[in-house]
């Protein structure tokens, strides 16, 4: 692989990463709260605060 080769494929891993980075972080913008009940009325909760950490110590 040459260096014109290997710069292109540095390049097209980068821009990879930078649009996963926007996806995740939209996606965590959108996903974040619920609305309980019907869609866009009442008051939006927090996802953090309906659901709690779950630990699996044995199976």
């Amino acid at each position: 692989m040459n260096q014109k080769e290997l710069a292109d494929t540095l390049e097209k891993n980068e821009l990879a990463v930078i649009c996963q980075r926007e996806l995740k972080s939209n996606l965590k913008k959108k996903f974040q709260c619920v609305f309980e009940g019907i869609a866009k009325q009442g008051n939006p909760t927090l996802l953090n605060k309906i659901y709690t950490e779950l630990y699996i110590t044995e199976g």
